[in-house]
């Protein structure tokens, strides 16, 4: 199985180095950055594009890594935010046949709590081709790909940034994050899961994924959805450590990405060690 990141928020700099077992590598130079998230996962029988960005940049990363996308026979989107299915409009101009899988709540309104309320769902020009399939529940494509909803929060999810929010005929009400899912790809015995930013919290989603496969995934690739505009706060960084500790009791190795956040990531990797690394715009992984 082969990852690479073509949008992400970050570029790894070139006097940045990480030694340890299971480190990302760069896959190309030059990569342009974004605050969004576009994974390719080519496995032994699929090629899926795992969301796509806030704009066509994932097109010029893609161009850049020598990546032809209209080899994609799989589209996925993990919830229906602007950062996540963005560049969607501009990948299906590339590709005339992948199936498109999202769930049906992530066409719903989305907004952030700023000074005042600001859009972040799915671009509002968007027109979905006859071949994009809105789900409702869980959905096993094959024996390599199955994508998970439904997330119970059995812990309450962190909430970090501004209040995320869905409208409705009422009026604006917190997001509950229905139209979150979640990808496991599994190959040979070996299992990855694939979440964006884990708004359901990543806690939550590993114990759910536990329960379903009775078994923990080998690799976890996902935001973590505890980004801030300051620096993490005493307490901040308590809830921090505390998922961290969390994670440690899966037998899981992490890598992250997109709205971790720098100092965040910084602070669970000093309880994860060589078991979190950051997944940066270019990198590749290479799994067996």
């Amino acid at each position: 199985m082969k990852i690479l990141v073509l949008s992400e928020n970050t570029c790894r700099r070139d006097t940045e180095t990480d030694s340890a077992p299971g480190s990302p590598l760069p896959a190309f130079s030059g990569a342009e950055t974004e605050h969004g998230l576009s994974l390719w996962i080519a496995t032994q029988h699929h090629a899926v594009i795992f969301d796509t960005g806030a704009s066509d940049m994932l097109i010029r990363n893609a161009a850049r890594a020598g990546i032809d996308l209209s080899r994609a026979d799989t589209v996925i989107l993990s919830h229906g935010h602007y950062d996540h299915g963005g560049g969607l409009g501009y990948l299906l101009r590339h590709n005339s046949h992948a199936r498109i899988l999202i769930q049906k709540n992530a066409l719903e309104s989305f907004y952030s709590l700023h000074e005042k309320p600001v859009y972040i769902g799915l671009p509002q020009d968007l027109r979905l081709p006859p071949r994009a399939e809105l789900l409702t529940e869980d959905l096993r494509l094959d024996d390599e790909l199955y994508l998970m909803s439904g997330i119970k929060k059995e812990t309450p999810a962190p909430e970090f940034g501004h209040p995320l929010m869905i409208k409705t005929a009422a009026g604006l009400i917190r997001d509950d994050f229905r139209h979150e899912q979640c990808l496991m790809v599994s190959e040979n015995g070996f299992q990855v899961l694939f979440s964006g930013c884990a708004h359901n919290g990543i806690v939550n989603i590993m114990r759910h994924s536990r329960k379903l496969f009775n078994r923990d995934p080998d690799i976890v690739v996902s935001g973590f959805h505890l980004k801030q505009k300051t620096a993490p706060s005493d307490k901040d960084s308590a809830v921090i450590t505390g998922i961290a500790e969390e994670l440690m009791k899966f037998r899981s190795r992490y890598y992250t990405c997109h709205c971790t956040g720098i100092p965040q990531y910084e602070i669970m990797k000093k309880v994860l060690g060589d078991r979190l690394h950051y997944l940066h715009a270019g990198d590749k992984l290479e799994l067996q």
